[in-house]
């Protein structure tokens, strides 16, 4: 019979084994095509075995060094799959015990990588002023080790937290930081990155031709690495440039292929954004029942992995599409609870976006005043953003409409 003593060593090489597993299989996804596939696929296989390895590092790592390097180690070879198959709330629980594990062993640049990820799960979950202070620590600690490409990728996920706060030309200036190093350093997924970002924050202020430029940039090079996860984001992307320009069936053509290729690799997060998207073009169609049938199933998602920005958002559409059915009660009801956790997380845009849905709801229920004044509220604070997109466009189109019916 094994002694105690044995029989943790067994579990330490158990530990030790699977991290190194998980570390082929992100490997393997981070290579793109079949090799991408095989990865997730590795990982799904052996998932329960991974987690076993994690928790045996967590329980000792008050133990042993060997603990506290696998606890650093896990969340960093596992990164970029660990992305896709955990939650934003669990891969915090993760990155807590890495940065503390690092700093624990006195290695920066971990600690670096492992603030970055936890800037990446706030932003996911609409903690934008935490997802800044880690990125702002992680830049920091890079720029100190001299750690360009990872000093690169920081600036352009500061970039991305600044822009949800509608803050884009800020973010523009982070996103071309994040651009010259990536040339720089001939980190191509890097630059696929940042151009996507560019594309995004241009069409955000409305300047769509510039944006379709820099995201079929993305989609080119996404496609010559193999890279599934961003070519579906870049087929959403340039949906989103289409529907800015009114050209709904042509944006519902990309988003359809962004949905394709998110089911195929399993990422839960693109295909909630296209099954959202894919709802609102259709609802700009007048498909109202097909758009609520979209939005249900991206709402599906959006509850599994606890993101309260997307959940928000399709409930904004949801309940302005049950009230174009006819029930504006009911659509006022989930469009007020979509205001709650716009206010709760502290998104100012889309709050405004909110208080748009709910007046749109008032409305048609006959409440024309109260109607009125939430849709003057929500211009003017998207307008104190300097936000010129098709929502200012459609708040002021209905404005003019409601107030010369109202005289």
């Amino acid at each position: 019979m094994p002694t105690v003593q044995q029989f943790h060593q067994a579990q330490r090489r158990v530990a030790t084994f699977y991290k190194d597993l998980l570390h082929n299989a992100n490997d393997l996804y981070e290579k793109g095509g079949e090799s991408a596939r095989n990865g997730l696929s590795l990982f799904d296989l052996e998932w329960e075995n991974i987690r076993f390895g994690w928790a045996w590092a967590v329980k000792n790592i008050e133990k042993n060094n060997v603990a506290e390097e696998l606890c650093t180690d896990y969340p960093t070879v596992g990164a970029k799959i660990l992305d896709l198959r955990l939650s934003s709330r669990d891969r915090l629980e993760w990155l807590d015990v890495a940065l503390q594990a690092a700093g624990k062993l006195h290695r920066p640049p971990a600690e670096g990588k492992h603030l970055a990820e936890m800037g990446l799960a706030y932003y996911e979950l609409s903690k934008l002023q935490m997802a800044i202070g880690c990125y702002e620590k992680a830049i920091e600690i890079f720029r100190s080790v001299g750690d360009r490409r990872n000093e690169g990728r920081s600036l352009g996920n500061l970039g991305l937290a600044y822009a949800g706060k509608g803050e884009f030309r800020r973010a523009i200036e982070f996103y071309e930081q994040h651009l010259i190093i990536a040339r720089e350093l001939g980190d191509t997924r890097g630059e696929s990155n940042a151009l996507e970002n560019l594309g995004n924050a241009y069409k955000n202020i409305n300047e769509l031709s510039r944006a379709l430029e820099f995201h079929n940039q993305s989609l080119k090079l996404a496609q010559e690495l193999g890279d599934r996860y961003g070519e579906g984001t870049s087929f959403n992307d340039i949906g989103n440039v289409y529907f800015e320009k009114y050209e709904y069936e042509r944006a519902i053509h990309y988003y359809d292929k962004g949905l394709l290729i998110s089911q195929e690799i399993g990422d839960r997060t693109t295909e909630g954004h296209a099954l959202g998207n894919i709802g609102l073009a259709n609802y700009k169609l007048k498909n109202l029942h097909d758009a609520i049938k979209y939005y249900e199933r991206a709402l599906v998602i959006d509850e599994e992995l606890g993101t309260q920005h997307g959940k928000s958002e399709t409930l904004n559409e949801l309940g302005r599409a049950y009230a174009d059915l006819g029930e504006p009660n009911r659509g006022l009801k989930i469009c007020e609870q979509a205001l709650r956790i716009k206010q709760e997380i502290g998104d100012i845009r889309g709050e405004a976006n909110a208080y748009w849905h709910n007046a749109y709801c008032l409305y048609i229920l006959g409440e024309r005043q109260q109607a009125i004044e939430l849709a003057e509220r929500a211009y003017e604070m998207l307008m104190e953003l300097g936000i010129e997109d098709s929502t200012t466009k459609e708040i002021r189109k209905y404005l003019a409409k409601w107030r010369s019916e109202h005289e």
